[in-house]
């Protein structure tokens, strides 16, 4: 299987996570996908240890990269990726994604999320 996971570092996402990394078998596929469709900088994201204010985009994506490799760190297939898209509908930007990286299944916390 290829798992999808709409994946911004929310207490949301990151029980997503723990959540599939249950259900998933050895040779299971996993890939985080971050959307941020506005640049301004600062930033403010609800992340899962409480609102965060980010100064730059790349300590920002960094920051996603650690949590997501350390909740699937015992699982050889993961990766994360991450879409730029200024003004973009976010749901949009996963479904497309996930068809474009054939991916089986979507999995995604359920605050704010809407329209997949």
């Amino acid at each position: 299987m290829r798992f999808l996971i709409a994946f911004d570092g929310s207490s949301g996402a990151v029980a997503c996570a723990e959540f599939l990394k249950k259900l998933m078998k050895e040779d299971d596929i996993v890939e985080g996908l971050f959307v941020l469709n506005d640049t301004t900088v600062p930033m403010k994201f609800n992340f899962f240890d409480g609102i965060r204010t980010v100064e730059n985009i790349e300590d920002l994506l960094k920051s996603l990269d650690d949590l997501f490799n350390a909740i699937f760190e015992n699982h050889k297939n993961k990766s994360f990726k991450y879409l730029i898209q200024e003004r973009a509908n976010i749901a949009d930007e996963i479904v497309r994604y996930a068809i474009i990286s054939n991916a089986d299944i979507i999995v995604t916390g359920t605050s704010k999320l809407k329209g997949i």
